[in-house]
C-alpha cells in the first residue's frame, strides 16, 4: 500500500486533516504529525530523529507550514530531501532554495 506523511508545525490545521481524508478514500495510508512547539524555533534533534524513524516506509512527506515556522519547515525539508521527491507550496515555490 503507498503511504503517505502529512507533517504540521502547528497543532491547528485542518488543511492536513483534509487531505488526509481524501487520500484515504483513494486508497491510501497516511499518518499525521503535529508538531507544534511555539516557543522554540527549531525542533531537537531527537525529535527529528523520531519522526525519522516513524516515516522509513513512506512514500511521500507532505509538510504544511507558515511563515511564521519557516526554520522548522526547513529542518523538515532537508530531512527528508535525501529520500523523497520535494513540491512546493506558495513559499516554496518563490523561495525554492
Amino acid at each position: 500500500m503507498n503511504k503517505v506523511a502529512l507533517i504540521a508545525t502547528s497543532a491547528v490545521n485542518l488543511g492536513i486533516r483534509s487531505v488526509s481524508s481524501y487520500l484515504k478514500q483513494s486508497g491510501y495510508e497516511t499518518k499525521m504529525f503535529f508538531l507544534d512547539y511555539p516557543k522554540k524555533d527549531r525542533y531537537a534533534k531527537h525529535t527529528l530523529s523520531n519522526l525519522e524513524q516513524l516515516c522509513q516506509d513512506i512514500l511521500v512527506v507532505g509538510i504544511s507550514g507558515v511563515q511564521a515556522s519557516r526554520q522548522k519547515s526547513l529542518q523538515l525539508l532537508n530531512l527528508f530531501k535525501a529520500k523523497t521527491k520535494i513540491v512546493g507550496g506558495y513559499d516554496s515555490s518563490i523561495s525554492p532554495k
